[in-house]
Parts: C-alpha cells; structure tokens; sequence
C-alpha cells in the first residue's frame, strides 16, 4: 500500500505543478502582441496569442489609394496574418510544457499516449 500511497502523492505533485505552469502560460499566451501586416504594411492588425484581434491600424495612404474592395481584403489579409502569428505564439508555448515527457501540444495533437494503461490500472489494482 504504500507505493501506491508514493505513486497517489507523485501524482498529485505533477498535477499541481501543471496548473500552475498552464496558469503561467495562458497568461503568457493571453499577454503576447502579435500583428499581421498587409496592403506593403499600410494594414496592421494586432492581436493576443489566442487570436483575439483588439486593434486594426490602417494608414491615412491606404484609405486614399486603395478601393473600398481591395481596403477590405487588405484588412482580412492583416487578421489572418496576426491569427496565424498568434498560432505560432501559442504552439511555441505549449511546446514548453510538458506531460511525461511529451509537449501539451502533441498531446492536443495526436491525444494521450495510453498504451499500458490496462497494464498499470491492474498492478495498482492488485497492491
């Protein structure tokens, strides 16, 4: 019983570490300025590392040259471009913490890794 009691508190221990650290990261992800640019850099669009875009920028040069249609795609293209830094932003971050070994985002990816699981819950059950 008391390897079970050892293994019960090391998991215990990896769960608290991981809130905290995920805790630390979402703050992170949340607190990181990304921008997409477009249009020769007349279109900026800024976003977080979760995607949420708060700031469009568009030059008084770009509102002058530019048709309402072509301004418009401009615009899309700059928050696509800050969507797919805010991505990378997030996978960089998620890269860092780590699960037995494995990134959190190659668990998100490709799922838990549960072969031996069987295994395991019957040695624990037979303790």
């Amino acid at each position: 019983m008391n390897e079970l009691a050892e293994r019960i508190e090391k998991l215990l221990a990896e769960a608290r570490r991981l809130s905290e650290d995920s805790a630390g990261m979402a703050q992170r992800i949340q607190s990181e300025v990304v921008q997409g640019v477009a249009a020769e850099g007349r279109v900026v669009a800024y976003a977080n590392g979760f995607g949420v875009v708060h700031d469009v920028q568009l030059d008084p040069l770009a509102m002058r040259e530019l048709d309402n249609m072509t301004l418009g795609e401009a615009i899309r293209d700059a928050i696509i471009a800050a969507e797919r830094a805010s991505e990378a932003v997030r996978n960089e971050v998620l890269d860092e913490l780590r699960v037995e070994g494995r990134s959190v985002r190659e668990i998100f990816e490709q799922g838990p890794d549960l072969s031996g699981l069987e295994a395991q819950i019957n040695r624990l059950r037979s303790l």
